[in-house]
């Protein structure tokens, strides 16, 4: 039978009193155990879904191999469409603005 103190007063009662002799409230050495089992369901749940958001589905980034075949077309299109012209001797041309005298 040991000692603790009750939860209200604080005078030091039996572990298996039903009342405390000094303030009177029942069961003064048992601790409230719905706050604690709360705070525990609570934690594991969160510390649960974050270990199944770390674990999760993750999808790779993409890839030229993952796109279709329409946009690689599409995309050496623009690129055909959108490019420096060429000079006759087959490097680009870099022309300078003309100034007028």
């Amino acid at each position: 039978m040991a000692l603790k103190p009750c939860r209200e007063c604080g005078s030091q009662v039996s572990t298996r009193a039903k009342v405390c002799p000094q303030c009177g409230i029942g069961w003064p050495a048992k601790k409230h155990a719905v706050l604690r089992w709360t705070l525990w369901i609570f934690g594991s749940i969160v510390i649960g879904l974050v270990i199944i958001g770390a674990l999760g589905e993750h999808t790779p980034p993409a890839t030229t191999a993952d796109v279709p075949q329409s946009s690689q077309q599409e995309s050496a299109l623009y690129s055909l469409l959108h490019r420096e012209p060429e000079s006759p001797n087959g490097s680009a041309s870099i022309s300078a603005p003309s100034v007028g005298a």
